[in-house]
This record gives structure tokens, C-alpha cells and sequence, in this order.
């Protein structure tokens, strides 16, 4: 794969002062949550691994899992499989992903001797070894045909010895066996401690009550899964999906080390009594590789507590089911969880096959804890040394093999950011190197396991120099888009076939770099690209002769396509450190940055911001540039899937933008409070741009039904619309914050939604039904320009799941100039035709008041604006 390499020129003084500032500074203990080096029995978890089929040795050949590093250098013969009868092979598995804080172990393996020479055969524990032995010694006189079955304890070995320690700093176990021995399966059983920590939340599907639209994204199902149904028309379902004889599936991709774990599935029966649900079933995890599939465990829906022995329409509507994993022993595996069955890195759930799937969330617990830097969970690499602080993560003991570093965890996010201290960069020199890697999960592997698909290096070749090489694997004939930008507009795009340099010159040094999709030039296709984003406008020289000017890069891939994404890294060589000062995942195209102790969990199509508090500080944080408008869709359901909040519960909405010329200002909020007797509250705040007043918009299926202006009160009452008695909940499903058109101004609008109608109670009695609500500020001392950041914070919500966002750029969409419709820089007769032309066709760019319609109201709003000559 050829690259394309850039060049940063940069002053040399500031080079240096760069490195003495450096140099000098501080670092604190690389902080690690440790795990809790013991506990009294009673509090200790049981946790089990197998390894191969507890079948008797019957064949086929159950598959080996071992580490690379156990294969590498077979002695005295080749591996094979569990359940091999053939001579002069060995077998060879790797427990892996275990926690820490492992208190007790016992390793138990069924095994024959085959007539060879099994005799002078040895069983030995990690490589290198940590423990040997001759099978005789334990299983004596071991000769041809012998079975047995032995049961090590790791802290106290035949002839002396305890690996547990090493079991605590490697999180794996190797089991190697020699060579005339028949293996019938392995299973090791330890017992932990339990250690506080945040939560990890692993997420399927959008919590829209069975809604078909939007479209979730479809489930993932690791291939073994996938194979379970390939026969038409029995295949399978995606999410929200009412079609009988079709299966939901789902493989979670999980971190290692869990000893706690909760499952919930929302589910719903297709038929009525005596249809095909009756019948329908949900399993647990596939067993360790081997055939036939099958599972550890599953469960009739009829049969679960709370269905009460039936699964079909209309007995049985929406459901929210829950499995507490640590407490839920598999059938066909003699353990009393399922939290060894998720060590290969994947934890599978199978719903067969009249039942419709809302959405699973998969909550777990890991020891050590998760660590988290701006709420995305982190990991060091290789040696590297991790110091995490709030905006001031610093990366430590980097070698010169570019394998020590930082792993951030934003699986199926669509793409993250870094920031970085300006001097970073600056202090580069021969032969340090900064590397950056995005790794994508690879859907052809049964673990999980990832592979590289785009890898961007800096390094100063020279003094004052910073070059910046980029590639993406497996993408063509190695050339690649270049395109400079500057203000978020791209000046120029040129195509480079080979390795090309180009020469930044200028005062600008690098202020972030991102890895994000971009469009591709088929509609509705993206691509990826690495962007570079300095601090100042620079000069681009290619060596085409090509000059162009901009305060950024993109080297764009250039063929759309790749994996799902895994991991990103940060790392280097021969660096003294890497100092961060923000991380975080780019999520529907938008970067997030977690608020207050929230963390940040991406998924298909979703972020879910887990680890909520009562402080009412927890959130995200959401980047929008300069936006016209933006929304967010969110699930109104608890972490454990229930669907009432509690009283007390809140979302806030925190403005920041620009009003009246003048940017970075605060802008005022909107929240949503839970009440008893199932109402809730709107609160809204606009005194920050002088609104002590609200001009209030009602709608229903985005058409206007109310407005009711000069509204004073800060507190707006919501009901549902149903009896007291009613179950239903009804929580806000969304907010968003845009322009609106009121008293020929440009003035800021806070929305939120429902799922469906609700009633408004305004004051002196009056109410309005409709399923949204708008809050403009009326009488603001200056014009709405735009929102730059949106801020939201819970209280009494463990999580919330964000399954869409969408930000309107200023320009795009509607139009920040009314009376200049054409956007040609003058007010003119164009203008005026250009509106007509709109506004005939419907376009919603024509609906200038911006109160859901293209009507007779906004001609008036446009001639009032036109008239004025201004916007």
C-alpha cells in the first residue's frame, strides 16, 4: 500500500521551548483501579471456562483456541484438536480474559491415553512455563487406553506450586499437553472477588417501542450464528421486524475480565393464541467452537415469571425480560453462570422465531474496573504507562517498537478525535514518531478479533519539519484524496496515485486530529477520512505545484467500505510521552465529550451515556460548529428497561452559540422533569439573551396546532393522554434547538417531542394536544445566529440511550438570511423569485417562520425581511 505524506513546517525556537516544557513536566503515578486482593468465601464469585465438548470424546474434532505464542513453536509434533485419536499431536488452549482478584483455581481436564508411547507424555501450564509435570505423575501408570479425569488446584500443584499470582497479572492461562494423549475438554473454575467500578453498557437496537422507522440497525451475528439460518424463508429478522418464521439474533461484543452481568431483551409475540409464538424461545451463547451448534442454555417465553404461562397476542404485549448472567446457571455446562462463556469476547442471544425484538441491552461489570478518559474506555498498550486525567491524559514509557500506547474502545461508533497539547507536534524529532490506527472488527472471526484499516503517522524527518503519512489497507492502488479546507469548506479536492508530499508552511501547529466518514461521490455512500485541524490558516504546496491555503486536511480513503469499528490507538516511538487534552468518539457524523462522571458507550447507530448520577452533572456534551438547528432522538426507558421514570427524573438541554454577532455565549436551556401522578414538567430559561418571555408553538405530526404568545410562566405542565389508570408511559422521546422567525427576527426555538399525543397545560387552564412543543424566546435583545454546542445532563436516569442526532450546518437546509433567499450577497427581485419557486414546490426551506408549514404566513415574514433589505 503506497501513502501519501505531508509536510508541517514549524519554527524552530518554538520547537525547542516545546521541548523544554516537556521535559519538564510533572507526571503523576499511573493511576489503575486495583482489584480487591482478597474477601471472606461467602462474597467470592464462582466463574467457570471450558474448553472443547464435554462429550465423551466423541468427534468431530473440537477446534483449539490457543494464543499465538502457544503455536508458535510446536516441540515434538503438531496441534490438533479436542477429541483427536491421532498419535504425535499436541493440544494446546489458552484460557483467556480473566479478571483479576482471582482468590482460588482449579484446573479440571478429561483425558485418554493413546496407544503410542503416551506414557513419557507431560502437561504443562503457560509458555513459558509456569508449571510441568509427567502425566504419569498425576494420573499414574497412564498406558494405552487409560481414561481419567484429574482436577489440579493452581495454588497448590503436585511437587509444589501456586500460579494464581500469575494468573492475577496475565489474565490467561495456557494448557499445553504431549503428545500421545487424547483431550476430551478443559475446564477451569476460579473464584473472585468482586470490585466496585463503573458499568459497561452494550447496546442493540433503538428503544422505539417496536416502531418499523426510523430503521435500526441491523443485529450482528458472528458467523457461526448466522449460520443457524440460511434455508428461505426461514432466515432471519432484523430489529422492529413483524414477519413469522424468522429468528433474532445478536452477538455482543464484550470486554474482558466480566464477573457481573445483566441482560435485557424487549420482546413482543407475533401470533395469537395457537399461532407459531406459543412455542418461541430465546438462548444464551453458542457453545465453544465445535459442531453441531448449539447453546449453553434457553427458555420458553411462555415459561418466564413474568408471562405467566402464556406468549401470544393480545395476552402478552411489550415486555421487558431480564437475566441476572451471574446468577443464571447453563443447562449443558456445569458452572453456575454464563460469565466464563463471554471470555471468547462475544456473548451470543438467539430469539426463535414468531417474536418481534425491540432492543437488548447488555449491562456488565469487569475487574479491574474500566478506566475511562473523557468517559471513552481506555486501555494501555504494549508498556506504555497511562496518567488519565480530566483533559490532561498523558501517555508514558513509549519504546521505540510502536507497539506501546492507548486504546480507546468506540466500537461501532462512526468514527473519534483527539486533541492534543500544541507543543505535542512541535516536538517531534528524528526518530520519534506519533502513530494513530483505527481497528475494525472482523466479521469473518468467531472472537471478535479486529484487524487495521487505516493508519496515519507523523514524524520529523528534519528539524522544523513534521511530516504526515496516511494509509488505509486494502483500499485500491494506494493512492488517495487530498483535499484542503479551510472555515469547514473544502477549497480545493486533488487526487494523488503515489506518494505524494505536500509542505504546510505557516504559524499554524496541529490542534486535533480526526478519523470520520465523509461522502463519497455516490449518493447516500461514504468513505473515510484522517483530518488534520491546526490552530492557524497555512499555505499547501503539493509537489504537483499545486498551492492552496486552509486551516485543514483531509486524506480521504479512496473507495467507500470497511469493517466495523473496533478500537483506535494513539502511540509512538521514541517519544518521552503523548500529552491529550480531549478524546472522544464521533457518533451521526457529530463528536461527543462526556460531562461530569458519564461514560460513553457507541454502538450500532446508537450512544448510550451509562454511569448517570444524581448531581445532575452527567451527560455528553455534543460539538456542532455552526449549526443552524439540531435534534437528538432518545429511548425515555430506564437502564433495567423500565419504562416509568421515577419522580425527580430530569433531561436538560444547555445552550451554547452565537447571539447577536457575538459567539460563545450561553445561551439559556430547556429541561423535562417527572411529576407524580405520571405528568411531567418543561422548564425553559432564554434571560441569558434578555427573553423574559416565550412565544409557545404546539404541533401534531409536524403540523402547527396552537400559538400562544407573551407566555411568562418558566414551567409548562405535560400529560398524558389517558385515564390515571392507564400504564402507558409516555416520556419525551427527543429535544432539539434551532432558528426560528418571530417578530421579523431570527430568535432561538427549544423543542421537545413525544412518541405520540400528550396534553400541554399552559396557564389559566388552558390546554393543547399535540406530540411536540416548541419555546421561542420572544422579545430576545439580539438575533439567534447560531448554536455551536449542546450540553445534556440527567438526574435519576442510570442510562440514555441516543439513537439519532442530526445537525443543520448554518446555510444548509434553511436559510440564516431571509431576505437574501438566494444567498447571492444582495437583496434583490431574485430573491424574490427564488422564494416563490420554493415556496410553490413546498420546499421546507420556504417555511421561513419555520412553524412546520409552507403557507400564506410565511410570504408576510418573507416581504417583511425583503422590504428591510436585511436579514
Amino acid at each position: 500500500m503506497k501513502s501519501c505524506m505531508w509536510s508541517t513546517h514549524t519554527r524552530s525556537a518554538r520547537r525547542v521551548a516545546a521541548l523544554a516544557l516537556l521535559a519538564g513536566a510533572p507526571l503523576g503515578a499511573a493511576a489503575q483501579i486495583s482489584c480487591v486482593p482478597q474477601c471472606p468465601p461467602d462474597q467470592r464469585i464462582t466463574i467457570c471456562y471450558d474448553a472443547g465438548r464435554d462429550d465423551n470424546f466423541a468427534g468431530p474434532i473440537d477446534p483449539l483456541t490457543p494464543r499465538p505464542a502457544v503455536t508458535a513453536t510446536p516441540v515434538g509434533g503438531t496441534y490438533t484438536g479436542f477429541d483427536d485419536p491421532t498419535p504425535n499431536r499436541l493440544v494446546g488452549h489458552t484460557f483467556r480474559n480473566l479478571p483479576c482478584g482471582i482468590q482460588t483455581a482449579t484446573l479440571t481436564i478429561t483425558m485418554r491415553a493413546l496407544c503410542d508411547i503416551s506414557e513419557n507424555d507431560t502437561l504443562g501450564l503457560g509458555k513459558p512455563t509456569l508449571w510441568a509435570t509427567s502425566i504419569a505423575a498425576i494420573a499414574p501408570p497412564w498406558s494405552c487406553g487409560q481414561n481419567a479425569t484429574i482436577t489440579l488446584n493452581l495454588a497448590a500443584l503436585p511437587g509444589g506450586g501456586n500460579i494464581i499470582p500469575a494468573l492475577n497479572a496475565l489474565h490467561y492461562l495456557d494448557m499445553i499437553v504431549q503428545d500421545d494423549t487424547m483431550i476430551d475438554s478443559a475446564k477451569l473454575t476460579i473464584t473472585v472477588c468482586p470490585c466496585d467500578g463503573p458499568y459497561r453498557v452494550i447496546h442493540a437496537g433503538y428503544k422505539d417501542n417496536l416502531l418499523p422507522l426510523p430503521l435500526d440497525p441491523p443485529p450482528y451475528l458472528r458467523p457461526s450464528l448466522a449460520a443457524l439460518r440460511t434455508l428461505p424463508p426461514f432466515l432471519w429478522n432484523g430489529f422492529d421486524n413483524f414477519q413469522v418464521d424468522r429468528g433474532v439474533g445478536h452477538s455482543f461484543s464484550v470486554p474482558p475480565g466480566i464477573i457481573r452481568a445483566h441482560l435485557f431483551v424487549r420482546a413482543k409475540p407475533i401470533s395469537v393464541s395457537g399461532g407459531g409464538s406459543d412455542n418461541d424461545g430465546i438462548s444464551f451463547e453458542l457453545k465453544n467452537p465445535g459442531a453441531p451448534a448449539a447453546f449453553y442454555r434457553g427458555f420458553n417465553y411462555s415459561f418466564l415469571p413474568v408471562n405467566a404461562g402464556t406468549w401470544h397476542m393480545p395476552n402478552n404485549g411489550p415486555t421487558t425480560l431480564f437475566w441476572d448472567l451471574l446468577n443464571t446457571p447453563p443447562s449443558d455446562f456445569s458452572c453456575p453462570n454464563f460469565l466464563g462463556a463471554m471470555a471468547d469476547g462475544l456473548f451470543d442471544v438467539y430469539s426463535q422465531d414468531d417474536t418481534a425484538i425491540d432492543w437488548m441491552d447488555l449491562k456488565v461489570w469487569t475487574c479491574p474496573p474500566p478506566r475511562f478518559d473523557c468517559g471513552v474506555p481506555v486501555n494501555a498498550v504494549g508498556q506504555a504507562s497511562l496518567d488519565i486525567a480530566p483533559m490532561n491524559t498523558v501517555i508514558s514509557n513509549i519504546g521505540s517498537g510502536g507497539s506501546d500506547g492507548m486504546r480507546l474502545e468506540v466500537a461501532d461508533s462512526t468514527g473519534w478525535h483527539i486533541k492534543l497539547t500544541p507543543a505535542m507536534i512541535d516536538s517531534l524529532s528524528t526518530p520519534s514518531k506519533l502513530h494513530l490506527s483505527v481497528s475494525g472488527s472482523d466479521t469473518g472471526s468467531e472472537d471478535g478479533s479486529s484487524i487495521d484499516f487505516a493508519n496515519l503517522w507523523m514524524q520529523a524527518p528534519t528539524p522544523g519539519h513534521v511530516e504526515v503519512t496516511a494509509n488505509f489497507p486494502n483500499s485500491g492502488d494506494g493512492g488517495a484524496y487530498i483535499q484542503i479546507r479551510s472555515g469547514g469548506h473544502a477549497t480545493g479536492t486533488v487526487y494523488l496515485p503515489e506518494c505524494e508530499r505536500v509542505m504546510p508552511e505557516g504559524d499554524g501547529t496541529v490542534l486535533a486530529i480526526t478519523f470520520a466518514p465523509v461522502p463519497d461521490d455516490q449518493p447516500g455512500v461514504e468513505t473515510d477520512a484522517w483530518c488534520v485541524d491546526y490552530t492557524a490558516p497555512m499555505t499547501f504546496v503539493l509537489s504537483t505545484g499545486q498551492v492552496a491555503q486552509g486551516d485543514s486536511f483531509k486524506i480521504i480513503r479512496p473507495v467507500p467500505g470497511r469493517e466495523r469499528i473496533a478500537y483506535a490507538t494513539v502511540g509512538g516511538e521514541d517519544l518521552p510521552l503523548i500529552r491529550l487534552v480531549g478524546v472522544g468518539p464521533h457518533q451521526f457524523g457529530i463528536p461527543h465529550r462526556a460531562l461530569g462522571g458519564a461514560t460513553l458507550e457507541t454502538g450500532p447507530g446508537t450512544m448510550t451515556l451509562a454511569n448517570l448520577g444524581g448531581t445532575g452533572q452527567d451527560g455528553v456534551e455534543v460539538d456542532l460548529g455552526h449549526a443552524e438547528a439540531a435534534s437528538f432522538e432518545f429511548d425515555g426507558s430506564l437502564g433495567d428497561g423500565t419504562d416509568e421514570w421515577p419522580v425527580g427524573t430530569s433531561i436538560t438541554a444547555s445552550y451554547t452559540g452565537s447571539h447577536g454577532g457575538s459567539g460563545d455565549q450561553y445561551l439559556g436551556y430547556t429541561s423535562v422533569s417527572k411529576l407524580p401522578d405520571r405528568r411531567h414538567r418543561i422548564t425553559a430559561d432564554y434571560t441569558p439573551v434578555g427573553a423574559d418571555l416565550k412565544f409557545i408553538q404546539v404541533l401534531s405530526n409536524g403540523e402547527l396546532v396552537r400559538e400562544v404568545a407573551n407566555f411568562r410562566p418558566p414551567i409548562i405542565d405535560v400529560e398524558p393522554l389517558c385515564p390515571p389508570e392507564c400504564l402507558v408511559a409516555v416520556n419525551p422521546s427527543g429535544c432539539g434547538k434551532g432558528a426560528a422567525i418571530l417578530g421579523a427576527q431570527r430568535t432561538a426555538c427549544g423543542r421537545w417531542h413525544w412518541p405520540r399525543p400528550v396534553r400541554f397545560l399552559l396557564e389559566d387552564g388552558l390546554v393543547i394536544e399535540g406530540d411536540e412543543i416548541r419555546i421561542l424566546a420572544q422579545n430576545a435583545n439580539g438575533p439567534f445566529d447560531y448554536v455551536s454546542r449542546i450540553a445534556l445532563t440527567t438526574t435519576g436516569l442510570d442510562t440514555l440511550t441516543i439513537s439519532g442526532e442530526t445537525a443543520t450546518p448554518v446555510g444548509e437546509g434553511s436559510n440564516p438570511c431571509v431576505a437574501d433567499f438566494n444567498q447571492d450577497g444582495g437583496v434583490d427581485g431574485a430573491d424574490v423569485q427564488a422564494f416563490f419557486a420554493a415556496w410553490e414546490d413546498g420546499q421546507s426551506i420556504a417555511d421561513v417562520n419555520q412553524d412546520g408549514g409552507v403557507d400564506g404566513s410565511d410570504v408576510s415574514i418573507f416581504f417583511g425581511f425583503w422590504e428591510l433589505g436585511s436579514c
